[in-house]
């Protein structure tokens, strides 16, 4: 990701960007991998672009902590007593966003699941002696931290609501 600006220096776009991976040697017929970064929270036609780049795709792998074999989930669905969904849905609506969950359609048969189950991501941060709420603070701290150095005078969210979030293809 990265935040494109202006000329004079102003929040203009954040940016991710679409990644291909492919072998060096051009000459033998290989498989290639994308690697799409995306964000939880963006204005929908961000999540309208990530819908259509993820259609032309053989197979999607996505991220989503939820139990194996768990209902793939519908757009539209973020209802969920999550703590970090609870969040998550409080800042897309103070920013006037929209939530991934909401946003990108994971029905289509090319999105595959490819993440922990939530006891194995709560026993990997138990590993790691972490907990929601550490994550949570340092999180908060690391945003506080760079909001003067990488804003100027404007608050995360002042510079949030004049940004569209796009894609950027790299290749």
């Amino acid at each position: 990701m990265r935040l494109a600006r202006d000329k004079a220096n102003l929040p203009l776009a954040l940016e991710t960007a679409i990644v291909r991976c492919a072998p060096v040697d051009g000459n033998r017929p290989s498989p290639t991998v994308d690697l799409v970064a995306a964000v939880h929270i963006a204005d929908s036609a961000y999540y309208r672009q990530l819908n259509r780049e993820f259609s032309g795709y053989d197979a999607v792998l996505y991220e989503l902590v939820a139990p194996e074999n768990a209902n793939v989930p519908r757009k539209g669905d973020a209802s969920n007593n999550h703590p970090i969904t609870l969040l998550q849905n409080g800042m897309k609506d103070v920013l006037e966003l929209e939530f991934q969950l909401k946003g990108i359609d994971y029905t289509p048969k090319n999105m595959i699941h490819a993440d922990m189950s939530p006891d194995q991501f709560y026993k990997s941060m138990q590993d790691r002696g972490e907990g929601m709420m550490t994550i949570l603070v340092r999180m908060m701290g690391y945003a506080l931290a760079r909001q003067n150095q990488d804003f100027g005078e404007a608050s995360g969210a002042d510079w949030l609501l004049r940004c569209s979030t796009r894609i950027a293809r790299r290749r």
